[in-house]
């Protein structure tokens, strides 16, 4: 048993250690997609089209670039929401000794609160801890996570695209091989098709996640407690409150973006959250 426990102590530290890592790894993939998409489909775009629909390929390529880094950079380095931020004694008011509490963290642990082996803090609202972000994600970054893969699906939906409409000799064999000129590219479509697949799956789940009003461990979590009731019924509502977004517009102005972290509020949110 102590060398299990032990064992686990290691590997959640490797782990710990190596996120910076795989933080790098998700910048450098997009890097790597958007050196190629600049290098060799803007020269075939520039060839074959007009100046308006060039300048429009070079506005819409940045515009999601830099939303992809953005989003990614805010997501990684906001705090997601940790209890031993919040005053104590506010949370143990708030719930008039009616819940549960993390002895680990010494805070009471308010709905949908988990306590993250990784961060060893407990995260409101947690979904789960992304190692491609380095750090769990919760009610404070959860936004900028959505945002990041709203940006990073387009993106790659563009980029696959645009490779295939601009290079129709995307594949060229010469001897049995990939020729040099091709193969970066015929990488790099491969590599945003499988993304755009791998993202509209995982968009999807969230989705589903915001339309129940859920993250994902409280999907796994069998405490049957977690399941709590939100106080506006309709995908729209919890996509406003989410985002922050009010007015007409807000089905545009939603995936603008945003350098401020969603508030944490005791009774907003938890005044909604009544067991069902």
């Amino acid at each position: 048993m102590c060398s299990c426990s032990r064992l686990s102590r290691t590997a959640k530290t490797l782990y710990k250690t190596a996120q910076p890592l795989f933080i790098f790894i998700t910048f450098f993939l997009i890097c790597c997609v958007a050196s190629i998409f600049y290098l060799f489909v803007f020269y075939e775009i520039a060839d074959s089209s007009g100046t308006i629909i060039f300048t429009f390929h070079v506005l819409l390529s940045h515009w999601l670039l830099f939303n992809c880094f953005l989003n990614q950079y805010l997501c990684s380095f906001t705090s997601p929401g940790y209890t031993i931020d919040e005053d104590k004694i506010d949370l143990a008011e708030k719930f008039e000794g009616n819940c549960r509490y993390c002895f680990k963290c010494d805070r009471p642990k308010p709905p949908r609160c988990h306590h993250c082996s990784i961060c060893n803090r407990c995260v409101l609202s947690m979904d789960h801890h992304c190692p491609w972000m380095g750090t769990c994600i919760g009610k404070r970054n959860y936004k900028f996570f959505i945002l990041f893969l709203f940006y990073m699906e387009l993106g790659s939906i563009y980029s696959t695209a645009t490779v295939y409409s601009y290079t129709p000799n995307l594949v060229q064999i010469q001897g049995g091989t990939l020729t040099t000129s091709s193969l970066p590219i015929f990488c790099s479509f491969s590599l945003t098709g499988a993304i755009t697949a791998a993202l509209f799956i995982l968009g999807s789940w969230h989705l589903y996640l915001i339309r129940h009003s859920s993250s994902t461990l409280d999907i796994f979590d069998d405490w049957e407690e977690e399941k709590w009731k939100h106080p506006k019924p309709t995908f729209a509502a919890k996509w406003r409150e989410l985002f922050e977004v009010e007015g007409r517009f807000w089905w545009l102005t939603w995936c603008l973006p945003s350098f401020y972290p969603t508030p944490f509020k005791l009774d907003k949110h938890f005044d909604g959250h009544r067991m069902g």
